[in-house]
């Protein structure tokens, strides 16, 4: 790694949450200190920082909770000393690279990438394609490397460059993990407080912002939206996107009119895919969702975009989704966790995250690769746990850290594409230091997540279905060959027409510049139409094609 001699700070990506700078310190987002209800805005919190003493400032830096990036930069004999911080959800981005001896801090790494040359990081392409994400610090450029969920980097007097990671999920990998006691009768009201802390914390960030939900109609959103109005935050809009006629689009009509709240519904179909496809600010979006970590999330674009043309959707509103409560509630526990070992968490991961195209293609060389790649991911990865609750913990550290801040934490780029400002709730520091301690069998298939979410929502949750209908078996196979993703979308294919007509192939979406590793994972799928192919494989295949393009300078647009 080379010496820092000096430090460039690049802070400020037009579609990009502001940054507030004071002296020495960029802060981003809001954030609270130790003792603190009410929580420092972005300005409050780079002034804070910029007057204490740079050692403090570097010690105070690691009790921050809340969303927010921070970086101090500081003079020192013969050079400079510096630190930045990512929050637990990675909620606002930070990637460096050199310069030479330069250090670059920015939130543009394209930017970023075009400044140094940077080639194409075929290296950690097959984890890109297979996945829908990079892992580690990795980006899919040489050179440029991401500040990881939870990672604080320093740059010390001598010119040294150093990472650590001062939040994981559940704490390090040898911290106490939950066992399988008994079920206590006090972990509902436990997790009742956890939930009143986090949306106390919501509602203190908000300030009095109108406030905007998402709403699939699904447990997660309805409890947010309760839960919500259970601390005095009335939504002004509730809205839904996709096929009118779907599911979700029928029951989220039928919540919002229970609880007398405006809905709203945009239709989504094929031909209105194609003509989004060729909007340049869709395309705008694609890029600085992405920002060579991972897929974007798309499919909340249209919705955004015609909310706010048509003045439903005030500017300054605060969007709240109900991403990934289920994650925390251990939906995702492998059934195999609850057997009598052996407990194959590398397995797991690939089996759970790395099925976007057949793996089988890699060849046993290719998944050897693949598996070293996520041996190093995690600090002393754990390969024989030597527990179900061990096993649990390595499998969740790796979920959050390498998923959940990267591919669902991504989603809230559509919401900063547009300008808006937007919360997480489910992921607050509460709920995130509860949810880890809670014994296994009361996660397993989300049992005390589900049975304190229906006591909270008492009727809203028994008159008014959360779950799909749980069809006769040749109707639930007839729903999984039309593709549960079309139905809910159109044809969601990404919605540049030639990868929404349903007579292509696979073998005509792969590119001859294209590596080798991308033709050998398409070449299973060579004579399938794309519907047939998980929607985040397609993704990562035209993000992979957009990026390489543009690190070569053959997309300047």
């Amino acid at each position: 790694m080379n010496t820092v001699r000096q430090l460039d700070v690049r802070l400020g990506h037009p579609m990009a949450p502001a940054w507030s700078r004071v002296g020495q310190t960029w802060a981003c987002g809001f954030a609270f200190r130790p003792g603190q209800t009410t929580p420092d805005d972005a300005y409050a919190l780079a002034r804070f920082f910029d007057a204490l003493p740079y050692e403090e400032a570097a010690a105070a830096a690691d009790a921050l909770t809340g969303t927010f990036a921070l970086v101090r930069r500081d003079g020192a004999p013969g050079g400079v000393q510096a630190f930045a911080v990512a929050d637990a959800l990675r909620s606002f981005p930070v990637f460096y690279g050199f310069d030479g001896d330069t250090l670059v801090l920015t939130d543009d790494p394209l930017a970023l990438a075009r400044r140094l040359g940077a080639a194409p990081n075929l290296d950690h392409l097959p984890a890109f394609l297979l996945s829908g994400n990079v892992l580690g610090p990795n980006t899919l450029a040489h050179g440029i490397f991401a500040l990881q969920a939870g990672e604080r980097l320093d740059v010390t007097a001598d010119g040294s460059l150093q990472t650590r990671r001062i939040l994981a999920y559940g704490g390090p990998l040898d911290a106490p993990t939950p066992g399988w006691g008994p079920d206590a009768l006090d972990w509902d009201e436990r997790l009742v407080a956890a939930l009143d802390a986090a949306f106390a914390r919501t509602t203190a960030a908000l300030r009095g912002r109108a406030v905007a939900v998402p709403l699939s109609g699904g447990l997660d959103s309805r409890l947010l939206v309760a839960m919500l109005l259970r601390h005095g935050v009335r939504p002004t809009l509730l809205y839904t996107y996709g096929r009118s006629s779907s599911f979700e689009a029928r029951r989220s009509r039928a919540v919002a009119d229970a609880l007398g709240l405006p809905w709203h519904c945009v239709p989504y179909s094929a031909s209105a895919w194609h003509r989004w496809g060729k909007n340049h600010d869709y395309s705008a979006f694609c890029r600085y969702a992405s920002r060579l970590v991972a897929i974007e999330h798309e499919q909340e674009w249209p919705a955004l975009h015609a909310l706010l043309a048509s003045g439903k959707l005030p500017p300054d509103t605060a969007v709240l989704p109900g991403h990934a409560a289920d994650f925390n509630a251990g939906s995702h526990l492998p059934d195999d966790l609850f057997a009598d070992g052996p407990y194959d968490v590398p397995g797991w991961i690939l089996r759970r995250y790395f099925g976007l195209w057949p793996r089988r293609a890699l060849g046993p060389d290719g998944e050897q690769t693949l598996r070293q790649h996520l041996a190093t991911t995690l600090d002393r990865w754990p390969r024989d746990a030597d527990s179900p609750a061990r096993a649990a913990h390595a499998f969740e550290q790796f979920g959050w850290q390498e998923r959940q801040t990267k591919m669902i934490g991504n989603s809230v780029r559509v919401y900063e594409a547009f300008g808006l400002t937007w919360h997480l709730p489910f992921w607050d520091e509460p709920l995130r230091r509860l949810w880890p301690t809670v014994p296994l069998h009361l996660r397993r298939q989300q049992r005390l997540y589900r049975r304190v979410a229906e006591q909270l929502l008492g009727r809203l949750a028994t008159t008014i279905p959360y779950r799909h209908p749980a069809w006769p078996r040749p109707i639930a196979l007839l729903h999984t060959a039309l593709d549960s993703t079309h139905r809910r979308y159109g044809l969601f294919l990404g919605p540049h027409p030639e990868w929404t007509a349903l007579t292509r192939r696979v073998a005509d979406l792969v590119r001859p510049d294209d590596p080798p590793i991308v033709h050998a994972l398409a070449r299973p799928w060579a004579h399938l139409p794309p519907q047939r192919v998980p929607i985040n494989g397609l993704l990562a295949l035209q993000q992979w094609q957009s990026t390489a393009r543009w690190l070569s300078g053959a997309d300047d647009a």
